[in-house]
């Protein structure tokens, strides 16, 4: 799904940025903002992220870590670009609490949450991490993902 967006996306750094992190039990910052200045690079990169399955869904640690990590300017972040985090999840996390509140922390930096589900999402989860209910994605189809791009592109013709 990422790639997909990528892949209709205007990538560099006058344009969209994209940072790709991962989580389960522990954060990984996959791929820095602006780190791969090219589209065919940024693609390859995005497809050779592996998945992590079992164990921990730490959602509320991948949204910690996305807001004080992804977004600063040591990782690529600039301070005059909308901000939008895409969140793709295919389950519940493990601590719904925290992850609401990380989400509410994450909207208050000023980043505009996108939550994706896939497979059997948590859908209280889902919308209690969106910006708005507009900001809520189910499943892979081809329908979601234009209206994903379409998403993304407006908020960027937003700045």
């Amino acid at each position: 799904m990422i790639a997909d967006v990528v892949s209709n996306s205007d990538v560099g750094s006058n344009d969209v940025m994209f940072g790709v992190d991962t989580f389960d039990a522990v954060f990984r910052q996959q791929i820095t903002l602006g780190e791969k200045a090219s589209k065919s690079s940024l693609m390859s990169a995005v497809q050779n992220i592996g998945y992590h399955s079992g164990g921990m869904t730490n959602t509320a640690l991948g949204l910690f870590g996305m807001q004080t990590v992804s977004f600063s300017p040591e990782a690529g972040g600039r301070s005059r670009a909308a901000k939008v985090g895409v969140v793709v999840t295919d389950g519940g996390s493990n601590d719904k609490n925290a992850t609401i509140a990380a989400a509410k922390a994450a909207r208050a930096a000023g980043i505009r949450m996108v939550a994706v589900g896939v497979g059997s999402p948590s859908y209280t989860e889902l919308y209690s991490i969106a910006t708005s209910s507009s900001y809520v994605y189910t499943g892979t189809s081809y329908s979601t993902k234009a209206r994903l791009r379409t998403l993304i592109a407006s908020i960027k013709n937003d700045c």
